[in-house]
């Protein structure tokens, strides 16, 4: 009997062992994870720095204190922009090396599902029907005001220089009118943007909801989306470049190229397997499988010219060969899956100016965007003659120049603001 015992008590030790073990090994593998995260690079390129405060410097009309400052601090203020200009870049470079991570490392999920909060934003979840999707935290009514306030001031300001203004909301992943969350899952992205287009509303600012368009065509809004990922695809991008576009020509007399935008005239190109969004990036592959990544293109003849002066790019060519990565692409699909979102525009750039070289009577558009923005404007600028997109959040794109002045040496015929819901940074 006291054998037996013994016997059970080495095994249970040896047990516990076994469990403690594996348990060690996966937070091991979680903190290597966000190792890699923050290690990855977004693509082969290397980016440049490039200070656009300097190139498009906040107007003035009071320069003494800063005269006074800059003679006191000037090298330690030129230290510091350095290093952020070079701290932005690098992060807007950063990817997630999903082979690696997730096929090696992604056992850490299994951690998050026994120990994580499961309504917390940062957490993906996976919706009824088989997207996967990160909920959204509750907005303070506070801070939905302040945005309100600085867009409505914004909107002053542009129409006062005798330009247009719409402020556009992308939908977010899960419909307004079709929620397919778990019961006991709570998201408030939805209702964050609908309280924010009612106070832009309320302040007399141009709204186009996309949530709504979408609905009122009878389109099955997650069709429009990766199912891996928070962004929109190709064929989302083209109808939202479409939909604007005869928005803009409706409401504000614009003259864009909407023929131009008929899916009819345009061709699939697909990569299998190559994408694997950041909504299932700490999921393992096995649960949650690569998707393909499809690319409508025109059948017709195209001529561009595309500027990122952060990629020290400067070509003309093709809708084809200028506005997606086609060599990271193929690496992807042969690899098993990567952020092929990314490839598009080269991912978060700060600025990137294109030209429609066969479109000259068409308008001058800028558009204030996230990453939301990237997949929409490939289209919409084979509608107008020029397009220039800034991303303005610190985080990303990290545009640090003055809008207002970008606004003045461009004098775009309508400024866009394509949001999926607005950051803390200042328009200057």
């Amino acid at each position: 009997m006291n054998t037996l015992r013994k016997s059970e008590k080495i095994y249970a030790l040896a047990f516990f062992i076994l469990i403690y073990g594996i348990f060690m090994f996966l937070i091991i593998c979680k903190v290597y994870t966000i190792f890699v995260n923050t290690q990855a690079s977004h693509s082969n390129e290397s980016s440049i720095v490039v200070d656009f405060s300097k190139l498009y410097p906040v107007p003035s009309t009071d320069t003494s204190d800063v005269k006074v400052t800059q003679k006191t601090s000037n090298k330690y203020l030129e230290k510091y922009k350095s290093v952020m200009t070079r701290l932005g870049n690098i992060h807007t470079s950063l990817r997630y090396d999903m082979l690696f991570q997730q096929e090696i490392f992604q056992s850490s999920y299994f951690i998050n599902m026994l120990l994580s909060d499961r309504n917390r934003s940062s957490y993906p979840t996976e919706l009824k029907n088989g997207y996967y999707y990160l909920p959204s935290k509750k907005e303070s009514s506070a801070s939905i005001e302040k945005y309100a306030v600085k867009y409505s001031e914004f909107e002053k300001y542009v129409t006062s220089q005798g330009i247009d203004f719409l402020y556009i909301q992308p939908p977010c992943k899960l419909s307004k009118y079709d929620n397919q969350l778990d019961y006991g899952l709570y998201d408030y992205k939805n209702s964050n943007c609908d309280e924010l287009l009612e106070d832009l509303r309320g302040k007399g600012v141009t709204c186009l909801d996309l949530r709504d368009e979408i609905k009122n065509n009878s389109i099955d809004q997650y069709s429009l989306f990766f199912r891996t990922d928070s962004h929109w695809k190709s064929n989302a991008g083209l109808w939202a470049a479409s939909t604007i576009s005869e928005y803009c020509n409706t409401t504000y007399g614009l003259t864009f190229n909407t023929d131009s935008l008929n899916a009819n005239n345009y061709e699939t190109i697909s990569y299998s397997n190559a994408m694997y969004g950041s909504s299932a990036y700490s999921i393992p592959k096995f649960l949650a499988n690569p998707e393909d990544f499809e690319i409508l293109t025109p059948d017709y003849e195209t001529d561009f010219t595309i500027e990122i002066p952060d990629k020290n790019i400067n070509a003309t060519g093709s809708f084809d060969e200028l506005f997606f990565d086609h060599d990271m692409l193929n690496a992807f699909s042969k690899k098993g899956g990567d952020y092929a979102y990314g490839t598009v525009l080269k991912g978060n750039r700060p600025l990137v100016r294109i030209v429609n070289n066969n479109n000259d009577n068409g308008p001058k558009v800028l558009i204030i965007k996230d990453s939301f923005g990237n997949m929409v404007s490939p289209y919409l600028v084979v509608a107008c003659s020029e397009l220039n997109l800034l991303d303005i959040r610190k985080d990303n794109g990290n545009f640090n120049g003055s809008v207002k002045q970008f606004i003045a040496e461009t004098n775009p015929d309508i400024v866009i603001v394509m949001l999926s819901f607005p950051t803390n940074e200042s328009i200057k």
